[in-house]
């Protein structure tokens, strides 16, 4: 179900309306656009071939996930643009992408992840928090997140 998406053959328009769509409903939470507002088609084929994009049933996307190392965490996978198509909402894709990403880092030999979310998308904060993920900062706009890889540190798997 799950499929790494090359950069060159991808149908980065199609992954672009799926993010989006996914994030249209935080820009009046947040009082601001998301950033996947000014993004294109290049920009994401640029990021997938910077690190690694998922993209679950590439012909009509319904999930993705970005991920990159960190380039402010040391020894931390950056993840990025994890988005569902809102017609599959509530049925794990989130949750399974997190724990492929989580398995990936530690073949890897990362130490934790990362992620960024917006400060004002409370429900999406207590997600992550719920999934065993710790705010490290808050400015205001954006919050960051890091799950620790070691295996006893979070006992709690994204449902």
């Amino acid at each position: 179900m799950n499929h790494s998406a090359n950069p060159e053959t991808t149908g980065w328009e199609k992954v672009l309306r799926l993010v989006q769509d996914a994030f249209a409903y935080m820009e009046p939470i947040m009082g601001f656009p998301p950033r996947t507002t000014s993004m294109t088609p290049e920009t994401l084929a640029d990021r997938a071939a910077a690190g690694t994009a998922w993209v679950i049933n590439p012909d009509d996307p319904i999930a993705c996930l970005f991920m990159r190392p960190s380039n402010d965490i040391p020894g931390a996978l950056f993840l990025s643009m994890l988005a569902v198509r809102a017609d599959h909402q509530g049925t794990g894709l989130a949750a399974e992408l997190l724990q492929r990403a989580e398995d990936e880092a530690r073949a890897l030999g990362f130490s934790q992840l990362t992620l960024d979310t917006g400060s004002a998308l409370t429900d999406l904060r207590r997600r992550y928090v719920r999934w065993g993920w710790t705010e490290t900062r808050d400015d205001g706009e954006i919050v960051t997140f890091i799950k620790s890889l070691h295996p006893a540190a979070n006992a709690a798997t994204p449902r």
